[in-house]
C-alpha cells in the first residue's frame, strides 16, 4: 500500500482508484464520472482493461494467425488515448494497465486484493441480456 505523509509529518494510506475500461461507450461514461465526482485534481488513477483473448505461443509467427493478434503497443496506446484524455483535462495523471485473463470479475477482484485498491469504478452494461445470461 502506498503511504503518503500529510502536512503534520504523519503517514496515511494514499486512495487509490481503479476505473475497469473497455471498448463500450460505457466505459467513458466510468471514467467522466470517475473524473467530475470521485478524483481530485494533481491525483492519481489507474485505468485497467482485461485482454479475455489468450496469447498463444503461436503468435509470434509473421501470418497473423485465425484468431487474431495480440494487440500492438501502437493499438493499445491508441485504445487508451480517449480515456486518458478525460484524465488530463481535470489534471489527474491516468496509469495504464492491461491484464490477460478469460475470467473478467476474477481478474479485477484478483488485482484489487493484491493491491489494496480503495475504490473501483466498473460501467454498466449496455445490454439487457447481460442480466439475463448472467443471472
Amino acid at each position: 500500500m502506498q503511504m503518503i505523509t500529510n502536512e503534520l509529518g504523519a503517514a496515511t494510506a494514499a486512495k487509490t482508484t481503479v476505473i475497469a475500461i473497455n471498448t463500450g461507450r460505457n466505459s467513458q461514461c466510468a471514467v467522466k464520472w470517475a473524473v467530475d465526482h470521485l478524483l481530485k485534481k494533481n491525483s492519481n488513477c489507474i485505468l485497467i482493461h482485461v485482454r479475455t483473448k489468450p496469447l498463444n505461443s503461436s503468435d509470434h509467427i509473421v501470418d497473423v494467425p485465425k484468431h487474431g493478434r495480440p494487440p500492438t503497443h501502437e493499438e493499445l496506446h491508441q485504445f487508451f488515448l480517449p480515456f486518458r484524455g478525460f484524465c488530463a483535462r481535470k489534471g489527474i495523471e491516468a496509469k495504464e494497465l492491461v491484464l490477460h485473463d478469460i475470467d473478467v470479475p476474477s481478474a479485477l477482484t484478483a488485482y484489487v486484493i493484491e493491491n489494496f485498491i480503495n475504490y473501483v469504478v466498473i460501467g454498466a452494461s449496455a445490454s439487457p441480456w447481460s442480466v439475463l445470461i448472467r443471472s
